[in-house]
């Protein structure tokens, strides 16, 4: 383990790897700052990028600028009332406030603090996890990850957005595009259509700048965006909100842990995790009357508990390749491409230094992100005041160049425009784009393993049906469900 450790770090204190982690944030940041773009989109046009790159300098490009994109969408959240990124949703509620108030420049320090620190805590959990994460995997077979990854489609089509009709027609899409091409196990065509170029599947990686750069801007074509004052004054110096964040360290901590058990539950996400610890916040003040007129915990709740999700979230997506939430999904698709197969063969001896490498990408991303935010958030906060009719041909030529430069194949750009259209008729249709790829991401694991299954049940029955591995997960899966259903049926 120390080996691996010092491995990773290696890696990253390298000129070229401080670059781009640099590089990574500062993309997140400016990306992120943007309405209605985000993580997963900024993910899926670096995508291609990264694969220019060595390995492991790729994996640190796409995990730097995840770690940019939080605190990136918290800027106009709070100087426009516009959030950058879903989950900054809540942070606007107080975080406006303040900026009305002429306390802007708190609000943004105490959002970069928050971020910083509960970033810090989430990767602490994940190190912590990682030993025990390594003696659990060693426990699964094939059959254990059949089962994982089946009930991960099923909790991913109940927990999305949309009806659980919905969800299910988006996994069972994305399954289907996951069959395209050679059965890697019997050597079979599915879905060829006679067309040599299917014979290998629709790549990933084409899929998702398709079904999420290209159909966001169709989106973004039609309903374009509103125009912003380009004055900012961020009032109050930002460090009063770093001195905030050491004041309510309490409140901080609770609310990572919340990011935390939020972050390890596949599908749920960020905004969840950040609607739960602002209401405790909430819940938990001696001035609740406060909140929602300008009160800085209503900031430190929300964004201390939207950055330590992620690293809490990739633990089901290195362990069982089932991701925490939809950003993670698309770096799931990425960390793919560069030939890094999560489960077991991940946390062995001779790989698991790209885990740390990982852990400490996302840190120090967090670092530099929270420091020159606050150094930049007077222009930062200016590009959400950019025109659609600059991030349209500019996000779809970078799409395209991506597209191309994956495998110099004319043929993957018309791929990727076909994808962005489909990605826009399931968001006309309410159907989940993170559903289909979680289905795309997790159908062939769930054919490979059922064959490897069946093979272990021709030889020895046995080792299927007396699994108590197997038993206990499908008791946690019934309790996970029952809890859900009369929770619901309460509500």
């Amino acid at each position: 383990m120390i080996d691996a450790i010092v491995q990773a770090l290696s890696i990253v204190f390298t000129v070229e790897g401080i670059l781009i982690i640099a590089l990574g944030a500062m993309v997140g940041t400016l990306v992120g700052a943007i309405p209605g773009l985000g993580g997963a989109i900024t993910l899926a046009l670096l995508i291609p990028f990264s694969f220019a790159l060595d390995s492991n300098i790729g994996i640190l490009l796409l995990i730097a600028a995840l770690g940019g994109v939080n605190y990136g969408g918290s800027i106009p959240a709070i100087m426009l009332n516009i959030p950058g990124t879903a989950p900054s949703v809540i942070t606007t509620i107080d975080g406006y406030q303040m900026s009305k108030n002429n306390q802007g420049g708190m609000a943004l320090g105490a959002s970069a603090a928050a971020s910083a620190a509960g970033a810090i805590i989430g990767l602490v959990f994940l190190m912590l996890m990682i030993p025990v994460v390594t003696q659990i995997l060693l426990l699964f077979g094939p059959p254990e990850f059949l089962v994982v990854s089946v009930i991960g489609l099923l909790i991913v089509a109940s927990v999305l957005k949309g009806s659980l009709t919905n969800g299910l027609i988006g996994v069972a899409l994305g399954v289907t595009l996951g069959f395209h091409g050679f059965n890697s196990i019997t050597g079979g065509l599915r879905f060829d259509f006679g067309i040599l170029y299917l014979y290998d599947g629709i790549p990933l990686m084409l899929l998702i700048i398709g079904l999420f750069a290209i159909s966001e801007m169709i989106v973004l074509s039609r309903d374009g965006s509103a125009s912003l004052s380009d004055e900012v004054d961020l009032g109050e110096s930002p460090m009063k909100g770093v001195v905030a964040v050491f004041q309510n360290w309490k409140l901080l901590f609770k609310s990572a842990v919340i990011g935390i058990i939020i972050g390890v539950i596949p599908a749920i996400g960020a905004t969840v995790s950040t609607l739960i610890a602002y209401s405790r916040a909430k819940a938990g003040a001696s001035d609740p009357s406060t909140f929602g007129k300008g009160d800085v915990r209503g900031v430190i709740a929300p964004e201390g508990s939207n950055d330590a999700k992620d690293g809490a979230s990739l633990l089901p997506t290195l362990a069982f390749s089932i991701p925490g939430s939809p950003s993670h999904a698309v770096l799931l698709g990425g960390i793919l491409v560069h030939g890094v197969t999560p489960g077991p063969s991940l946390f062995e001896s001779a790989n698991i230094y790209v885990v740390f490498l990982m852990v400490f990408g996302l840190l120090f991303s967090n670092l530099i992100t929270s420091g020159v935010g606050l150094v930049l958030a007077k222009q930062v906060v200016k590009i959400a005041n950019v025109p659609p009719a600059l991030i349209i041909p500019s996000v779809v030529v970078l799409s395209m160049f991506g597209a191309y430069a994956y495998r110099g194949n004319p043929v993957d750009m018309v791929l990727v425009l076909i994808m962005g259209l489909f990605g826009y008729l399931t968001i006309k249709a309410e159907i989940s784009r993170i559903a289909i790829l979680f289905g795309m991401i997790l159908g062939p694991i769930i054919e490979d393993t059922f064959h490897q299954t069946m093979q272990i049940m021709r030889i020895d029955s046995s080792r299927v049906l007396n699994s108590s591995v197997l038993v206990l997960i499908l008791i946690l899966i019934v309790g996970m469900f029952t809890y859900r259903y009369y929770s619901a049926r309460s509500a």
